[in-house]
């Protein structure tokens, strides 16, 4: 079991309260400590959460746009879905081109090309050190 403490803070009336509560480490102690139906509850409340999250970033943009996906487009999204794992994002390559490019657009080519000294530095030192 790990010491946490817990705070709620409810700004509209200034106020706040905290308690220390202790949670179980593994699935084994949380079951001995509260029970297999507790459990089992606690990871259904967790994953209709996770779920109803995922529902919105679906139906929703990040710019507050309708999507228009339709119901098999959700169904298709959930179907390998799993909680606490993130879906493979775009390429490093991509990544970097564009965060390059928000440089350049800003007027900092200098910082682009100190950028590349230092990686071309790090490569011609063989190194896996970190820069």
């Amino acid at each position: 079991m790990k010491a946490v403490t817990v705070k709620k803070r409810i700004p509209s009336m200034n106020i706040e309260a905290s308690t220390d509560y202790l949670y179980p480490e593994t699935i084994a102690e949380a079951k001995e400590v509260f029970g297999e139906d507790v459990c089992v509850g606690l990871i259904e409340d967790q994953l209709t959460l996770r779920i109803q999250a995922k529902l919105g970033s679906l139906m929703v943009d990040s710019k507050g746009n309708l999507t228009d996906k339709t119901k098999e487009e959700i169904q298709t999204a959930f179907d390998e879905w799993k909680p606490g794992v993130a879906p493979a994002r775009g390429s490093g390559k991509k990544s970097l081109v564009n965060s390059l490019a928000k440089l350049i657009k800003a007027g900092k080519k200098e910082e682009v090309e100190a950028l590349l000294k230092a990686a071309k530095e790090a490569a011609e030192a063989e190194t896996d050190e970190e820069v």
